[in-house]
């Protein structure tokens, strides 16, 4: 299977993806790449958790739009139901 997470905002810059330490989901850190704030839709149905890059105080995401602000830095880790194994498509 693959993850497919495109940003649907030129302004917002997906950094990296990665599967997660407990290998039970995907970690995708995003950018806002301008001095305004910019408006995100997460294109993904699956739960999804604000976390820092070692995964750790996770906040769950209760709506699928993502307001950025200025020049913010934001880790995404998107829960999988079973241990991920497959390719990355970004």
């Amino acid at each position: 299977k693959e993850f497919d997470f495109k940003s649907n905002n030129p302004y917002i810059i997906i950094d990296w993806v990665k599967q997660s330490f407990d290998k039970n989901g995907i970690v995708v850190r995003l950018y806002n790449c301008t001095s305004r704030e910019q408006k995100f839709d997460i294109p993904i149905n699956k739960e999804i958790y604000q976390t820092n890059s070692l995964e750790e105080n996770r906040k769950k995401i209760e709506t699928r739009k993502y307001i950025f602000k200025p020049f913010e830095l934001v880790t995404l880790y998107i829960k999988n139901r079973r241990k991920y194994h497959g390719n990355f498509k970004i």
